[in-house]
């Protein structure tokens, strides 16, 4: 994301609504963050970004365009405001009240939160978090919690778990392939019906 970007993101944020953010702006934003945008019935916009979906009409003036975008649910927790760094990923979400951004780090047990009152500034804290976590670990000589590192257990019912093991040796598959298969089949279906 360009500067250019960041500064469309924080206007999009700002109270009050700013009406001056030029259309071709948001536009520029959203296709850096993947997003599909296309016309859709009735003067309405479309716009889809990692698997979500939202529909709103657009009216010529531009505090309407405004309005869809600063959807909270959509602009906040859909991919926007996501940020990796060393392997860790932070979600960010906007207090307007307080007018501040508040992060979390979404991908690790250990707790790790960060805040800023803009856009650079929020991505420095989460850099900052992160190498603190790190050197903290360091210092105390333990393993920093590794963003999922493949590995976890299972607790599956014995009739389950039976039945997991049969069609596995069925299919001339280890257990772990098995499952590893059948959890990708299933998130690749939601995500299709998202």
């Amino acid at each position: 994301m360009n500067s250019k970007h960041k500064k469309t993101l924080e206007l999009l944020f700002r109270n009050p609504i700013n009406a001056g953010i030029p259309w071709d702006d948001i536009k520029s934003l959203f296709a850096t963050l993947g997003a599909e945008l296309s016309e859709g019935t009735g003067s309405r916009l479309r716009v889809k970004l990692n698997g979500v979906r939202a529909v709103s009409p657009i009216r010529k003036e531009p505090r309407t365009r405004v309005r869809l975008f600063r959807c909270e649910n959509f602009l906040k927790m859909r991919g926007c405001a996501m940020m990796e760094y060393r392997g860790y990923l932070g979600t960010v979400e906007y207090d307007a009240e307080a007018k501040i951004f508040h992060g979390d780090v979404i991908n690790t047990r250990d707790v790790i939160t960060f805040q800023g009152t803009t856009v650079d500034g929020i991505e420095r804290a989460f850099e900052n978090s992160v190498d603190d976590y790190l050197a903290w670990c360091e210092s105390e000589g333990v393993e920093p919690e590794k963003p999922y590192s493949g590995k976890f257990n299972v607790r599956l019912s014995p009739q389950l778990h039976r039945q997991v093991a049969i069609l596995a040796k069925k299919r001339r598959m280890s257990l772990n392939s098995f499952v590893e298969k059948a959890l990708a089949d299933e998130v690749a279906l939601l995500q299709r019906a998202h």
